[in-house]
């Protein structure tokens, strides 16, 4: 089998040495005579096909053509002595065709190359023209120019390290920070330092400081010790002469509220009574009008006539013209219909008067006392609740303020009793404020329950009461990070006291449990 595949391996060499080797334009000459010669052959095996046309002679005259492969060779490059391209036959200068570049990238560069160029000829035209007095080669004009735009910007090493081990820092000292604050709750510390932090509001008027030894009522009697010895010689005299039967009554004031006051009432009345009233105020107006209409001082009404009363109101006229008088009792009822609906729309209010009647409905009177009162609530973060709290506070035009502390947020708010009946409603009942609890912090808060029923409760009426005036403005929330921002919060409304109470409070029942 070897020796087969060897012999016939040299029989193909042999027959690839003996065959010319032929290029593709050798090859492409070769099929077209042969093509030329088969179609020749044909031809002339049937001579009558092309009787009386020379087809046969030029093809015959076309196949005896040699035809030359043609040759593509560059074209010689001849330059004269100055370097210019010149033409092999002429001997005349060619300008050659410069191609341009093709990308975007390139195109631009050349059109900043280009633009360079241009001004860097006119600058050198204008220096040229410029008269030597006024050009200073010293000072060099700088063109306008683009800043390039930096595409990456790299961090130096160690940044992030950096800022991770800041990190950990801060966690740690968080953690240290909470188990301090969970050793000094134990301990009572931390409640002892939050009573303590809480002073009480001081008079300025009086000088806790200056208490005298004898008040002035007693001066008389006792200017000093010695005077009050009963044993002295003139003591019976001189209380005689300063006790007498006369009374000294303090100086009434005239009280911020007059309680005695009398209230008028307002009297509601049943339906019943109301459509009573309506029908006897209609019967007195209608007897007014019957009476102006006997006097002659009014003409009287129309007959009101109906398509259903038509023939029993006018009679023998509608008998007479029934089509006349069909389109003038339409004409009235339309009539009447347009005074109606006019009289409705004239005692229509408008959008503004609407808001007016609903924003006088709402208001009260609270210039001789506005009602007050204080909550405290748990968790204040979620803006479903923040949002309910400012805008039922706004929507009763109410004034107050609502401080947000790690520890505590308080909930002041001003009004009159209706305005506090409403929003204590909100309050205590109509917002649930245990929603947004997981089911983890809501089984921690099941488990708590048991301590106390104050602990469970997420919102809680501290103190409400009456004041003069108001204290604060429209309802606002203000971020207090610290116990002390907090109650110069108050303090700069004069109501310290407020967070006073409502914190002190959170932290008795911190402590009780």
């Amino acid at each position: 089998m070897e020796e087969m595949k060897k012999i016939v391996e040299e029989r193909r060499q042999q027959v690839m040495k003996s065959m010319p080797v032929l290029t593709a334009d050798e090859l492409r000459l070769k099929r077209t005579r042969e093509l030329q010669a088969k179609i020749s052959a044909t031809l002339a095996g049937k001579p009558d096909l092309l009787a009386g046309t020379n087809f046969f002679k030029s093809l015959q005259a076309q196949s005896a053509l040699t035809v030359t492969p043609p040759v593509s060779k560059p074209t010689p490059l001849i330059l004269d002595n100055e370097g210019r391209t010149i033409d092999l036959v002429t001997g005349k200068a060619v300008t050659l065709e410069q191609r341009g570049p093709t990308l975007k990238a390139n195109i631009r560069a050349k059109r900043r190359e280009d633009f360079k160029a241009v001004q860097d000829k006119v600058a050198d035209e204008v220096r040229g023209e410029e008269p030597a007095d006024f050009y200073d080669a010293r000072v060099t004009s700088k063109q306008p120019t683009r800043s390039r735009r930096t595409l990456f910007k790299f961090h130096e090493k160690g940044t992030f390290v950096k800022m991770g081990q800041m990190i950990r820092a801060t966690a740690q000292l968080e953690k240290l920070q909470g188990e301090i604050a969970q050793a000094a709750k134990k301990t009572g510390i931390t409640s002892a330092t939050a009573l303590a932090r809480i002073a009480p509001k001081k008079n300025d008027s009086v000088d806790s400081g200056m208490i005298p030894e004898v008040e002035w009522w007693d001066y008389p009697l006792a200017q000093n010790q010695e005077m009050l010895d009963p044993d002295s010689a003139d003591f019976a005299s001189r209380m005689d002469k300063a006790v007498t039967n006369l009374v000294e009554h303090p100086v009434q004031l005239a009280p911020s509220i007059d309680k005695d006051k009398p209230v008028a009432l307002p009297m509601m009345l049943t339906q019943k009574e109301r459509k009573k009233l309506r029908r006897q105020s209609r019967r007195e107006k209608l007897k007014e009008e019957q009476e102006k209409q006997r006097l002659g001082l009014a003409a009287p009404p129309e007959p009101k006539v109906k398509m259903a009363n038509l023939m029993r109101v006018l009679g023998s006229e509608a008998v007479q013209d029934p089509t006349k008088v069909e389109a003038q009792v339409r004409a009235q009822i339309a009539k009447r219909r347009k005074t109606h609906e006019t009289a409705n729309a004239t005692r229509k209010l408008s959008e503004a008067e609407k808001r007016q009647k609903k924003v006088k409905k709402m208001k009260e009177d609270t210039t001789e006392e506005v009602q007050i009162a204080i909550y405290r609530v748990k968790d204040l973060t979620h803006p479903a609740k923040k949002f309910k709290v400012e805008t039922n506070a706004n929507q009763l035009h109410m004034t107050g303020v609502v401080a947000l502390n790690k520890e505590i947020n308080i909930v002041v708010v001003e009004g009159g009793p209706k305005q506090q009946k409403k929003f204590k409603r909100l309050m205590l009942n109509r917002i649930k404020w245990n929603d947004e609890k997981t089911r983890g912090e809501a089984a921690e808060a099941s488990s708590l329950s048991e301590v106390g029923s104050s602990m469970a409760k997420s919102c809680e009426l501290v103190w409400e009461g009456s004041a003069k005036k108001r204290h604060f403005g429209p309802v606002k929330f203000k971020v207090c990070p610290a116990d002390t921002a907090a109650r110069d919060l108050f303090k700069k409304h004069g109501v310290e006291e407020y967070w006073d109470l409502a914190y002190g409070a959170a932290i008795l029942e911190s402590t009780d449990y």
